[in-house]
């Protein structure tokens, strides 16, 4: 991990997933800035940040199962789906065994998008294969 990463997001946003066995230890001398969810509780619950607030309360309504909804507050197409076993369902390991498929589940990293944030880009280096879990992506599509 480095400069720019998050990490914890998932417990502090109470969402609900497994406990882990990772541990993340520093291998240099770094500059952490480390925000109290009591913090951000408070931000939440003051007025006065509102507007600012709607987009964070939004990504937590749909990271923890909730709708997508649009400008108007409806849902769109029926609400977030979550498909815990995407992996397994995906056609790209269609040909593979079962016991070659149910092994991939335990090398993946979840990762959490927000809104407006870039997963890749064409001609990125394919470091990563993406499997949505829940949520929408959209592809834009240039020239």
């Amino acid at each position: 991990l480095g400069v720019g990463d998050c990490i914890g997001v998932h417990r502090f946003l109470e969402l609900n997933c497994p406990l882990g066995q990772a541990e993340y230890t520093a291998v240099e001398s770094c500059d952490i800035l480390a925000l109290q969810r009591s913090s951000m509780a408070e931000a939440l619950d003051d007025d006065r940040y509102e507007d600012e607030m709607q987009p964070y309360k939004n990504g937590k309504r749909v990271l923890g199962g909730g709708d997508i909804l649009d400008a108007f507050g409806f849902p769109i197409g029926g609400g977030a789906k979550f498909c815990p076993d995407c992996i397994e369902k995906s056609e790209v390991f269609s040909v593979c065994s079962q016991q070659f498929v149910a092994q991939i589940p335990q090398l993946v990293e979840d990762i959490a998008y927000w809104p407006g944030e870039k997963l890749y880009s064409q001609g990125d280096i394919g470091t990563f294969m993406y499997f949505i879990q829940a949520g929408r992506v959209r592809l834009e599509v240039l020239g």
